[in-house]
């Protein structure tokens, strides 16, 4: 695993504790071959649907409706991700991996899986790790799987130095409000990753 390995999964773990599920928040950073930030995606139900908590309680009703991160990762890239990398908090199921596949992504980077997390989707990730190799994607699983930290909305914004406050006060748009969070986490991981 090379620096850029490891920022963008700490990246990805970031963007992973934006997710409302509260059994399972995952994050996806993709990157173009010059390592710069293309799209990220986290975990959670489709925009305007509402993720109160009976919802996301009841795991069988969470599943349908969530999106997965690879999932909102592809969708908001916006662009052409032909030969990007993708970097995930957890493995991918198969029909992300289908996905990932078919939007030509060439690399998939992602910790070992948890104990818990394997138990859950053992058969998922072993048909998706059977599809990647049969589609020539390369997957690199480095060790040491990463943490996920659970944190409030609130304190992922004044980690990355955004509050909803300065967003509403220089009314920031959406998708404005998006980019500064991300060209913020690029900082902060720059800065502690070292040398660029």
């Amino acid at each position: 695993m090379n620096k850029w390995d490891a920022r963008m999964l700490d990246l990805a773990a970031l963007i992973a504790t934006w997710s409302k599920d509260p059994s399972t928040g995952v994050g996806a950073v993709i990157v173009d071959p010059q390592n710069r930030v293309v799209s990220m995606g986290f975990n959670g139900f489709p925009r305007s649907v509402n993720d109160h908590l009976k919802a996301l309680q009841d795991r069988d009703e969470k599943l349908r409706r969530t999106i997965h991160a690879e999932d909102n990762a592809l969708l908001f890239a916006q662009r052409d991700v032909t030969g990007c990398t993708i970097y995930t908090t957890h493995p991918p199921c198969a029909r992300c991996a289908a996905k990932i596949i078919q939007a030509g992504i060439g690399r998939v980077v992602t910790p070992e899986a948890a104990e818990d997390f394997v138990a859950r989707w053992a058969d998922d990730t072993a048909s998706a790790r059977a599809m990647f190799a049969e589609a020539g994607v390369r997957v690199d699983v480095c060790g040491g799987g990463l943490q996920v930290e659970r944190r409030s909305p609130a304190e992922v914004l004044t980690r990355v130095k955004l509050t909803d406050k300065e967003a509403r006060h220089h009314s920031v748009s959406a998708v404005a409000y998006w980019n500064n969070a991300v060209a913020a986490c690029i900082a902060a991981l720059s800065v502690q990753g070292g040398e660029a």
